[in-house]
């Protein structure tokens, strides 16, 4: 198997896409039911859908089509929104007001001390992956595709729920950990491979998405879970309660993570729609700020190296679309390709195309001569 683009032109994608999208068509659930059933191995470099020569199509029998994804376009609204005059301010000033509001946020007053700045409105897309990834990984072992106990998101719930039995009033009537406390328990995830130090380190330079606020007070050290953290994990009790489901520190909790985390990416994407631009900025902040949970290697690939690919190809260059055999090719997991992409797909997270393999193989032609 081989590249659709030539590996020395990268930057082809986007002139590629410019000249086959009048050709291009939304995948049918039907194609991807049928390749999420037969795509099973475990290396998405060696499938046989993924290559340059295309795949058949289940539409047209007899025609070979390649392939193509791109980050959805709900994504789109966002982006032209933020390059509007005054679009900024307005968020900003709409997101404080929601931080005031003790009823929408809980504690969220306490984060009206730190300057609410354009950083609030920056997407974490590295982090967001590995959200993406893992709850790939959880759901795709809930629908018994691949092995996994879903271990990880349970020793993050774990450790959130330690947080807040540990979690006294201290200074202004802000429930924290003192120091002492909070060594105990990263001293003590510590030993199930979960950095907590690590996690809050990450977001030092980006406050909305750090789970952990510090407060140094004279000589006394206060650790307080983000507000926004926490009306994430609000979020997610009410849907899992919607799946008839109680209790929250159960390996059956866990199971439901990746259901759960994609239930909260479509509300945020549903307030997108309806022009909430601030609603949608503070729950996938919030979404960023709970994620406390070790990386694994399988789950950064199709999260980091796959969904934030898109999305900075997307925000770098405008590129809608890249061929799927190429990302293929970079990929070698124990998960289904397909799979992944059914579930990012029924998520909408992403769009998938098909393009008639000669549409294609003129447009690089043409481009070649260029």
């Amino acid at each position: 198997m081989s590249r659709v683009l030539p590996f020395n032109k990268p930057s082809w994608d986007y002139t590629l896409w410019k000249n086959i999208r009048v050709n291009s068509m939304l995948i049918t659930e039907e194609e991807i039911k049928f390749l999420s059933i037969r795509d099973v191995g475990e290396s998405s470099s060696k499938s046989e859908f993924w290559k340059k020569e295309g795949r058949q199509s289940r539409i047209n029998a007899g025609t070979k089509v390649i392939d193509f994804i791109g980050l959805n376009r709900s994504f789109d609204a966002w982006f032209a929104y933020l390059n509007l005059p005054g679009s900024k301010d307005r968020i900003l000033e709409e997101i404080k007001f929601k931080l005031d509001d003790n009823h929408q946020y809980k504690g969220g007053k306490n984060l009206l001390k730190y300057e609410i700045n354009e950083d609030w409105l920056q997407i974490d897309w590295g982090l967001l992956g590995r959200i993406i990834g893992a709850a790939i990984a959880n759901e795709g072992s809930r629908r018994r595709w691949w092995k996994s106990r879903g271990k990880d998101a349970k020793i993050s719930n774990d450790f959130w729920i330690d947080m807040n039995k540990k979690s006294k009033s201290s200074f202004g009537g802000v429930k924290s950990v003192n120091k002492d406390d909070w060594n105990k328990i990263t001293n003590f995830f510590i030993q199930y491979n979960l950095d907590v130090e690590s996690e809050i380190s990450r977001g030092l330079g980006h406050g909305p998405s750090n789970p952990i606020i510090i407060s140094n007070l004279g000589e006394e050290m206060y650790y307080t879970i983000n507000p926004l953290a926490n009306k994430n994990k609000e979020r997610m009790r009410f849907a899992y309660r919607e799946h008839g489901e109680s209790g929250e520190s159960t390996e059956e909790y866990a199971k439901f993570h990746g259901q759960l985390t994609f239930s909260i990416i479509k509300s945020a994407m549903d307030a997108l729609k309806k022009d909430k631009y601030a609603e949608f900025i503070l729950i996938i902040q919030g979404l960023c700020a709970n994620h406390v949970m070790r990386t694994d290697i399988k789950q950064q690939k199709i999260g980091m190296h796959l969904f934030s690919n898109l999305a900075f190809r997307k925000l770098t260059r405008g590129v809608v679309a890249i061929p799927l055999p190429d990302i293929a090719k970079e990929l070698s997991t124990g998960f289904g390709l397909s799979r992944v992409l059914s579930i990012l797909h029924a998520a909408e997270i992403i769009d998938w195309y098909t393009v008639e393999i000669e549409h294609v193989n003129n447009a690089l032609d043409k481009m070649k001569e260029m």
